[in-house]
């Protein structure tokens, strides 16, 4: 009986024989496998199969729409203290409720504005020193603690904000 490696070398050679008996075979005829676009149209349909489940995700799930409440609030706060600083009355109307509005702006718009000039003048302008933490929303109310920080006189604060929900938008609201 013929040992394992004398068999395999058997099986081999077969292999070999076969296969060059099968080329010079077809060779001789005239034979050829035709070629085909099946494994390229494959690939093509596995592309477009993955690009459009990205574009459809997109379209239902963009990623504007995945914004947090705190990053609402937080869009806020930015604007909230960018208008004090200015001094821009108009700016403050679209970020502060009625209540606290009427608590800041006593007089005319002017007159703030000239007021805020001021004290910028003299502490700096406000800003907020960090990331605001400690965000809870309970429905259309919501509460957040910002670091604040005048940048002349250095004086910080950790202030508990309160906010309030209007039309989909977050308005400082401290009263």
């Amino acid at each position: 009986m013929a040992s394992w490696r004398e068999r395999r070398q058997l099986w081999v050679e077969s292999r070999e024989e076969a296969a060059n008996n099968a080329s010079r075979v077809a060779a001789e005829t005239g034979e050829r496998r035709p070629a085909s676009a099946w494994p390229f149209l494959l690939a093509v349909g596995i592309v477009v199969v993955i690009l459009g489940g990205i574009f459809l995700a997109a379209q239902f799930a963009p990623a504007e729409k995945n914004i947090t409440q705190a990053q609402l609030m937080t869009d806020a706060i930015t604007e909230f203290v960018d208008a004090q600083n200015a001094g821009d009355v108009t700016a403050l109307r679209a970020t502060t409720c009625q209540d606290q509005l009427a608590q800041i702006v006593t007089g005319s718009d002017e007159q703030y504005r000239q007021a805020r000039a001021a004290d910028v003048a003299d502490n700096g302008k406000t800003v907020v020193d960090g990331a605001p933490t400690g965000y809870e929303v309970n429905g259309d109310r919501g509460v957040a603690t910002v670091p604040i920080k005048q940048e002349k006189s250095g004086s910080t604060s950790n202030d508990e904000w309160k906010f309030v929900r209007v039309d989909g938008n977050w308005l400082v609201c401290n009263v």
